[in-house]
C-alpha cells in the first residue's frame, strides 16, 4: 500500500506470481489498496498451501538451516525439479544462484520457514468481496502450487476468468512468457 502511495498510483494494474499474490490480496482485501484489475499466477492465496517441500521444511525447522549443506551438484538440480526451473541452462543459472553454496541453501529454507497459511487466513474471508477483475493462470506443471491451489482460488473469488497454462511449471514468465504477457495486457 506505501508502495503504491509512494508512486501516486491509485488503481493500477497488478500482477502477481508466487508469495507475491498474498501480498496484492492482503493490500487489496485488507489495507484499502485499489486495483483496476489483477492478474494472479501461480501464487499463494489462501487455503491449505503448505504442502510438499513447503511442508517438510515447516514441519523439520530444526534440520535445514543446521544440516550440512548439500554439495552444488546434487542441490542445483533438486531445487531446479522442484521449481520445474525453465530449460536454458543461463535461465536456470539465474534463477538458482541465489540459493547456492551454504548461504544460499540457509536462505533458501528460511524463506520457507518465514511463512505460513497463518499469513493468509485473515483475508480469506473477504476473498469473496473482490470487485475488480480478476485473471488467474496457472501452469498445469506446477510443482511448488499444484493445480489445486489454482482451483482453490478460483473457486473463492469471483470476477474471475481461469486459464490453464500446458507444458507449464511454476514460472510462466519463463515457461510460457507469450500467453504470460498476451493475459497481463488483456
Amino acid at each position: 500500500m506505501h508502495l503504491l502511495d509512494a508512486w501516486g498510483l491509485t488503481a493500477p494494474s497488478v500482477a502477481a506470481n508466487d508469495i507475491g499474490g498474498a501480498i496484492v490480496l492482503r493490500a487489496l482485501l485488507l489495507e484499502g489498496a485499489r486495483y483496476s484489475d489483477l492478474t494472479l499466477f501461480d501464487c499463494v492465496s489462501g487455503g491449505s498451501w503448505e504442502r510438499g517441500l513447503f511442508a517438510q521444511i515447516r514441519r523439520h525447522p530444526r534440520c535445514s538451516p543446521h544440516c550440512r549443506p548439500m554439495p552444488t551438484k546434487p542441490w542445483s538440480p533438486a531445487i531446479s525439479a522442484t521449481a520445474r526451473m525453465p530449460g536454458t541452462a543461463r535461465a536456470s543459472s539465474t534463477y538458482l544462484r541465489p540459493w547456492l553454496g551454504p548461504e544460499g541453501q540457509a536462505a533458501f529454507y528460511r524463506q520457507y520457514r518465514q511463512l505460513s497459511e497463518a499469513d493468509t487466513v485473515d483475508y480469506e474471508p473477504h476473498l469473496a468481496a473482490v470487485d475488480v477483475p480478476v485473471r488467474l493462470l496457472w501452469g498445469r506443471e506446477d510443482r511448488i502450487l499444484p493445480t489445486p491451489h489454482g482451483e482453490w482460488l478460483r473457486d473463492h473469488i469471483p470476477h474471475e476468468s481461469m486459464h490453464w497454462i500446458e507444458n507449464a511449471g511454476h514460472l510462466l514468465q519463463e515457461d510460457s512468457p507469450a500467453q504470460l504477457l498476451s493475459s497481463i495486457r488483456g
